[in-house]
């Protein structure tokens, strides 16, 4: 069995921005799956949940984790930084 260690995350300024304004106003059930998600990324970025989906950009590759709530969210992450917190598109 191969062990993991958690890795830290930085945040650009968006999904800081939806993180504060989930935690404001947000539906509780969200926050708590976005933070949910939040944990099972930085526990083990490598992980299949944590690379669902990859897009392909002038930066590199970009790796999408779906929210799980009935909500239709995700986070985007490249490189040990989330890029983005918020509906699906």
């Amino acid at each position: 069995m191969v062990q993991t260690t958690a890795v830290e995350f930085e945040y650009d300024d968006d999904p800081v921005r939806a993180l504060q304004a989930l935690d404001e106003d947000g539906p509780p059930d969200l926050a708590d799956a976005v933070n949910d998600a939040l944990d099972r990324l930085e526990a083990d970025p490598e992980a299949a949940s944590s690379r669902n989906r990859r897009w392909r950009t002038l930066e590199g590759p970009v790796w999408m984790v779906p929210v799980r709530s009935r909500h239709r969210w995700m986070i985007l992450w490249s490189e040990r930084v989330v890029r983005y917190i918020g509906p699906e598109f």
